[in-house]
């Protein structure tokens, strides 16, 4: 995975740190997976609000304003993949009251 400068500039100031060569090693190592660790949750983020985006475009345009329980279970949903779901299932159903959210 692709390194950001921010992420590729923290690391070398961690390295940059280290005096003697294994602790750089080590350090080199950490930050490496850390850095990693950390743009995977990025990533995982923007899928989370794009999937979220396109659930909340669906169902606004086929039904109009969302009730209030239904923005805060859609903010509250953590899982990409079943924002996914329901979107497909928005797709087909005729009201809100037979969408599904489990």
């Amino acid at each position: 995975m692709r390194q950001t400068p921010v992420g590729q500039h923290l690391r070398e100031i961690a390295i940059e740190s280290a005096s003697e060569p294994p602790a750089k090693e080590e350090v080199e190592k950490m930050s490496k997976v850390i850095g990693e660790t950390w743009e995977e949750e990025v990533r995982r983020d923007q899928e989370l609000r794009s999937n979220r985006k396109n659930l909340r475009r669906i169902l606004e345009h086929r039904f109009g304003a969302l009730p209030e329980a239904l923005e805060k279970r859609l903010a509250a949903c953590q899982d990409a993949d079943r924002l996914e779901e329901w979107a497909t299932q928005a797709l087909d159903v005729d009201s809100l009251d037979k969408l599904r959210l489990e």
